[in-house]
């Protein structure tokens, strides 16, 4: 548990208040996600770099530049151009490299597909883990508040006991230190919920969204292990993405191979020379022999390269899901040794002890502290699991 929570702790801490008619309202962790997969500027950054990839791939396969040569000849003793010539051609590769061009792009596009897919799953994923974290911040000043509130009671209890002569000042000053530091507390979780609000403008392309849930959503039927490492392996986009770059890599081999193919030209001859035209067509060939040195070798490479990643990224994919499975299954466990109705009974019976004077204030306090720190442990634990979930089903959106 601890684990998953230094993990999470990067992750800021946003809470929103519903200011101005422009911005959304979203009472719910789906209506945010759907507000930051329309807003958020990182994924319209990509899905524009991915557009002019296309646009680069496209014109590798455009044809060569058409060139026109004309060249007159003068002769002396002819008073006007004695000869010309006209050339017109173009050029173009070997017919079957635009069909393996042409393959090697579709693997493109679909491994910048994956690629968009995994950053908007990565970026909804941050989106709920920090909707969780609101709710989780909320639940700890909601204890905070019970705890400030039965302070405030113990402390006018005293009072009144210390006018009595039943309490010591010394007493009356424990209790204003532990509501000092509680109110320090507070004041830090409320700091975190006022800044998370830039966050979440950033999040969501500048703009606020208005969240206003106390309590976790639903989760649905919970899966075996087996079952849920089985869909998130097969479902996940950056798992998807480094297959497919295998794909893409063996395109580029390919693509290699057949650029070692002549290029060709075609095209048209004129000559004139005095009176007479001639005219012709124009073949030709040019033989890469030197300038596709090394390049099959390289593409090779690459795809070993990526072969590496895509497996490499198969073990860790498959061993971080494994991990947080079994964390998964720790807190469940863990959960169901607390009782938080009889947390909140024990609080009530020892505040009514408290009243009626069969334990001091003091007292009351030190067996209170432990009680709450049960509620805060059990909101931590709840916290943690729901995150662990939510990593779970990623792939789900």
């Amino acid at each position: 548990m601890k684990r998953i929570l230094s993990t999470l702790a990067w992750l800021p801490v946003w809470a929103v208040l519903p200011v101005g008619s422009h911005k959304a309202c979203a009472q719910d962790i789906e209506h945010v996600l759907a507000s930051i997969e329309a807003n958020n500027i990182q994924l319209q950054a990509l899905q524009k770099k991915q557009e002019a990839d296309r646009h680069q791939m496209k014109s590798e396969s455009n044809l060569g530049e058409t060139e026109i040569e004309y060249s007159p000849f003068y002769t002396s003793g002819v008073g006007r151009m004695a000869s010309s010539e006209l050339v017109v051609s173009q050029g173009f590769d070997f017919p079957s490299l635009y069909a393996a061009r042409r393959k090697a792009q579709m693997a493109a596009y679909a491994q910048m597909g994956c690629e968009q897919l995994a950053l908007k799953q990565d970026i909804l994923l941050q989106a709920r883990l920090l909707c969780l974290q609101i709710i989780y911040l909320r639940k700890c000043m909601a204890i905070e508040d019970q705890r400030m509130e039965a302070l405030s009671r113990m402390e006018q209890l005293l009072n009144v006991k210390l006018e009595n002569g039943e309490a010591t000042i010394i007493e009356v000053n424990k209790l204003k230190i532990e509501k000092s530091g509680l109110e320090k507390t507070r004041l830090q979780t409320a700091s975190s919920l006022q800044k998370a609000r830039h966050a979440l403008q950033a999040l969501n392309g500048g703009k606020e969204v208005a969240f206003s849930r106390t309590d976790y959503p639903q989760q649905g039927e919970m899966e075996d292990d087996a079952s849920v490492l089985t869909r998130y392996l097969a479902n996940d986009a950056g798992l998807k993405a480094t297959r497919l770059s295998v794909e893409t890599a063996a395109g580029k081999v390919k693509v290699s191979k057949m650029e070692s193919l002549p290029q060709l030209a075609v095209g048209y001859r004129r000559n004139t020379e005095l009176k007479e035209v001639s005219n012709g067509f124009l073949v030709g060939a040019s033989i890469p022999i030197f300038s596709n040195r090394h390049k099959t070798r390289e593409a090779r490479k690459r795809q070993e390269a990526a072969e590496l990643d895509a497996a490499e990224k198969q073990s860790s994919t498959q061993s971080y899901v494994e991990s947080l499975l079994e964390e998964r299954n720790l807190l469940r466990t863990a959960l169901a040794t607390f009782s938080m109705s009889l947390t909140d009974s024990t609080l009530a019976t020892l505040a009514t002890a408290t009243d009626e004077g069969q334990i001091t204030a003091i007292g009351y306090w030190q067996e209170a502290e432990a009680l709450y720190k049960s509620k805060s442990d059990y909101e931590e634990c709840l916290y943690t699991l729901q995150c662990i979930e939510a990593m779970l089903r990623k792939s789900d959106r």
